[in-house]
């Protein structure tokens, strides 16, 4: 579906102008994202059809990336993909100013759902859009709401790729349930592990066995990490639910099916409000983060030692090497990586909390990954 362009379309206030970018302007807002953005969030910006800038004082200082996409029973869908102000005019409000015109343009051009992405700790974009209708919906009412139709909406959203980032839904708020979604995310994780055994490279057979075993072993990391950082964040005074991060299940699958890797994705534990400012408990989430991650690496450490220990019995020789390999997996992905795209696992948290802390704790669970492989 060719999208269709609003060129007239404008916003003005006393010192602002917001308008649809001109052409010869694609260059100067490239520049911008750049200069704004690190580089692991800069390089998949794309300049869309209808591209809002917000200009002060006769200069770009600002944009909005907007997309529209057909969805089922010819609904249409609008999707706010960035929103991004220059570091000298932020604070001054041009970020609402923003979203409040990219929800008017995109209502102007048809869309029947308004959403966007954002990531579980951007808690000043999530702030912006909550105040004005937007609500996170969990895999499960994104199915219930759209069916079969949530194809063309991951799809038309981006939502396929692995950003680490919420669907927000510009909708009614509806009660979720958890639990139902830590489940849901722990049986999406073993499907997609199965799913290995179509390259005869991974040495991953598709039998009882194998279900059984990568079962057990995920229903065992994936619990321990859950409950640990549950109790601790019970003892800090916080309130966290867990959320899936729905969008690594597509990276997980190209990595497995292209490259025979597979990766964990547990989800992770976020305040049960949609709006919350991480800044205020930075310090408890770092706690949280690295206790649920210290278990995992404990745990991927005594299993190294296992058979220095004990002979391991033939039979459970593959639950061995797959429990030992998905705990430095998990214990990598959830320390070593505290950037952008993987801030949804508890490197970043941790990283914020302490710095040496988190370096202890990466060394020691690269260390343990090198043993593993070649020792």
């Amino acid at each position: 579906m060719k999208e269709k362009i609003l060129t007239d379309f404008i916003r003005e206030g006393p010192n602002y102008i917001i308008r649809q970018m001109k052409k010869e302007e694609k260059k100067q807002i490239r520049k911008l994202v750049w200069q704004i953005f690190p580089v692991t969030e800069a390089w998949p910006f794309r300049i869309t059809p209808n591209l809002l800038v917000v200009e002060h004082e006769g200069k770009l200082v600002g944009g909005a990336a907007l997309r529209t996409f057909s969805l089922l029973k010819k609904r249409k869908g609008g999707f706010v993909e960035y929103i991004f102000t220059a570091s000298e005019v932020q604070g001054k409000g041009f970020g609402q100013k923003l979203v409040e015109a990219s929800i008017d343009l995109l209502k102007e051009l048809g869309c029947d759902e308004l959403m966007t992405q954002i990531k579980g700790d951007n808690t000043s974009s999530s702030k912006c859009f909550s105040t004005r209708g937007f609500t996170i919906l969990s895999p499960g009412q994104q199915l219930r709401r759209y069916g079969i139709g949530i194809v063309p909406l991951w799809l038309g959203s981006m939502h396929i790729l692995a950003k680490g980032q919420f669907l927000w839904v510009q909708t009614t708020k509806e009660k979720d349930k958890p639990g139902i979604q830590w489940i849901g995310s722990l049986i999406t994780n073993i499907l997609i592990f199965m799913l290995l055994s179509i390259r005869p490279d991974t040495g991953v057979q598709f039998n009882l066995d194998t279900f059984f075993a990568i079962s057990t072993i995920w229903l065992y990391f994936f619990s321990v990490r859950y409950v640990i950082m549950k109790l601790t964040a019970k003892a800090l005074s916080l309130n966290l639910r867990f959320r899936p991060i729905e969008d690594w299940f597509g990276m997980s699958i190209i990595m497995g099916l292209a490259g025979g890797i597979w990766i964990p994705v547990p989800g992770n534990l976020y305040p049960k409000e949609d709006t919350w400012t991480y800044r205020n408990i930075a310090k408890k989430l770092g706690i949280v983060a690295l206790m649920g991650s210290s278990i995992v690496l404990a745990s991927t450490w005594m299993l190294y030692f296992l058979p220095y220990l004990l002979i391991i019995p033939d039979q459970f020789v593959l639950w061995y090497h797959y429990a030992l390999t998905t705990g430095g997996i998990l214990t990598f992905l959830d320390t070593a990586l505290p950037f952008f795209p993987l801030e949804v696992y508890n490197g970043k948290r941790i990283w914020n909390l302490n710095k040496v802390v988190w370096l202890i704790i990466t060394t020691l669970g690269i260390t343990v990954i090198i043993l593993a492989v070649f020792f």
